[in-house]
């Protein structure tokens, strides 16, 4: 922008002994005015100016000496010292060196094409057509519009929609559309509006204004007009409140191709009312229990409860303990909650599933598992809601009923289990690799009547905080890797049992190993029978309490040993 030598837009009030000065008219903040420039009065009385205040009001650096002068003609000088020109010159050399002028010196000017940066200090251009040239020469949005060739159409979509009557048969449209004329019970007055579509030509059929001679309605003068409208009548003895949709395509000729009207679906008279919805019982809400479809009906909260479980919206809350039932003859597809073939479920893990899905409050769910129903894959525990705890019980007087045999699988997994399982009346076995009882994450699993087969991998993995506990005495008749492992935080606790072992396992790394913060709380028990394997092996600040009971308290045939901060007392 070209700066004048001075400003003297509007008028200006110097008051004798003041350094105030109020102007009328005046832009004093954006006409690059500054501290150091001076004010003439219109008598020809410079002053030097302190500070710019407003757009009406500034400062002089000392009271004005002059005669008061009230809102008369006045002019800022602007002072261009040498920091003007210092700042025009930073300006200059920042353009220069920002790469922009040598960008736009590197591109090759080309017709119908704009510039961009692509990154700093680097240009490129892209095609501009006369028509983009056209649309960013448009002022207002409207403008674009019509630019565009949408400003009409847009129009009319805000005008169509609506007409106060519409045709049942074919009619003389010259006579049958003058004023006080009736259709379909409705008479009609010059300038209503009408849909017409039962014309034996349909070509003849769109959206007519009721007159001495009828027309076409402006809004639907063009072929194009019609296609996709959606005609609403108003009144009508048969027709009323009812929509109706133009299905021909755009493309044709007006008063040579065929325009289709096709009425829109309704709801059917038979469907829900206010009167149906207003007639309720007291604590229902309307919907249908009953096969098919029909009217709605008032449920009952035990009718809404059972639909919301149905769906797995809520869970269902226990009020008292449950038992599932696994039985070989069973079925998945069952309840689970009786012990025959037409109740039962087939699998354990569809019965921990369905158990998850509860809030067991302050209750107990036991999964009564028959002979045979073990299986050979992986069990996975669930996470449930509430105080109780779920039981997998098989047959506690000979577990071996009951035998989960994996291969390449941990017999149990529970990995950042909420809530606590009990694991009762249970052999298990894993060949090729695999755990029979893996726990982490915090887990707690309490262990009652089990016998541990050969587990390639071993007989209780306890990882990461989780914690398992022996409820009762139990029987060791295969070996493995270890027993007992116990890492990262968690603990393994057998106090006070009886452990029976059959046939002397093998246990290759130790029949206890603890690691890394784990923890063995496992004193005061009794041990019979022999293994072969060391003892134990104590690292990485993990620890056992055995109570004093010495070197050659726990089974095997190998010395144990403690390292790293490991301690066995």
């Amino acid at each position: 922008m070209t700066l004048t030598a001075y400003y003297s837009a509007g008028t200006a009030t110097l008051t004798n002994g003041s350094t105030a000065v109020v102007g009328i008219g005046t832009a004093w903040t954006t006409n690059n005015l500054a501290p150091g420039d001076q004010i003439e009065t219109d008598s020809g009385l410079r002053a030097t100016i302190a500070s710019i205040d407003g757009p009406t009001t500034l400062t002089l650096d000392k009271n004005f000496v002059g005669t008061t002068q009230t809102a008369a003609p006045y002019k800022i000088w602007r002072t261009f010292d040498a920091q003007y020109l210092m700042e025009g010159a930073r300006n200059a050399f920042n353009l220069l060196g920002s790469g922009s002028i040598a960008a736009l010196a590197e591109l090759a000017g080309l017709a119908d094409n704009g510039m961009y940066f692509t990154a700093p200090g680097v240009l490129a251009l892209f095609s501009l057509t006369a028509a983009g040239r056209a649309l960013l020469g448009d002022a207002t949005f409207a403008d674009m519009r019509t630019t565009l060739g949408i400003a009409t159409d847009l129009d009319a979509v805000r005008k169509r929609g609506t007409v106060r009557a519409a045709t049942t048969a074919n009619i003389a449209i010259a006579t049958a559309l003058n004023n006080a004329d009736v259709l379909d019970g409705v008479a009609l007055a010059t300038g209503d509006l009408v849909l017409v579509k039962n014309q034996t030509a349909p070509a003849e059929n769109g959206i007519y204004v009721v007159g001495a001679v009828p027309a076409r309605s402006g809004e639907y003068d063009t072929y194009n007009e019609h296609a996709g409208a959606l005609i609403l009548i108003q009144e009508g003895t048969t027709l009323a409140d009812t929509l109706w949709s133009c299905t021909s395509d755009v493309g044709g000729v007006l008063d040579t191709t065929a325009i289709v009207f096709t009425q829109m679906a309704s709801v059917p008279n038979d469907s829900v009312t206010n009167a149906k919805l207003a007639n309720m019982a007291n604590a229902t809400i309307k919907g249908r229990t009953t096969a098919g479809t029909g009217d709605p009906e008032d449920l009952t909260m035990a009718q809404l409860k059972a639909l919301l479980l149905s769906s797995t919206v809520i869970r269902e809350v226990l009020t008292a303990n449950r038992t599932y039932y696994v039985r070989t003859d069973g079925n998945d597809g069952n309840t689970g909650l009786v012990n025959n073939s037409g109740g039962a479920f087939l699998t354990i893990q569809k019965a921990i599933d369905t158990a998850a899905t509860l809030d067991l409050s302050i209750y107990s769910v036991t999964i009564q598992c028959g002979t045979g129903t073990g299986g050979t894959s992986g069990i996975n525990l669930k996470s449930f809601v509430g105080g109780g705890t779920i039981t997998l019980q098989g047959d506690t007087g000979t577990p071996s009923n009951v035998t989960i045999a994996t291969t390449s699988a941990n017999c149990i997994n529970a990995l950042g289990i909420i809530g606590k399982y009990t694991i009762t009346g249970f052999k298990f076995a894993a060949t090729t690799s695999g755990y029979a009882i893996s726990a982490g994450g915090a887990s707690k699993i309490d262990l009652g009547v089990v016998e541990f087969g050969a587990c390639a991998s071993g007989h209780i993995d306890a990882e990461q905080q989780a914690i398992v506990t022996f409820l009762n005495n139990y029987t060791i008749s295969g070996g493995g890797t270890r027993h007992w492992f116990t890492t990262t935080g968690a603990l393994i606790q057998c106090t006070g049992k009886t452990v029976t072992l059959t046939g002397t396992p093998a246990f290759s790394s130790g029949f206890l190993i603890a690691s890394r913060d784990g923890g063995a709380l496992i004193s005061s028990n009794t041990f019979s029978g022999s293994a072969t394997g060391s003892r134990y092996s104590v690292s990485y600040t993990a620890w056992a309490d055995v109570a004093g009971a010495g070197a050659s308290y726990l089974p095997g045939d190998a010395a144990g040993s403690t390292s790293s901060g490991g301690t066995y007392a």
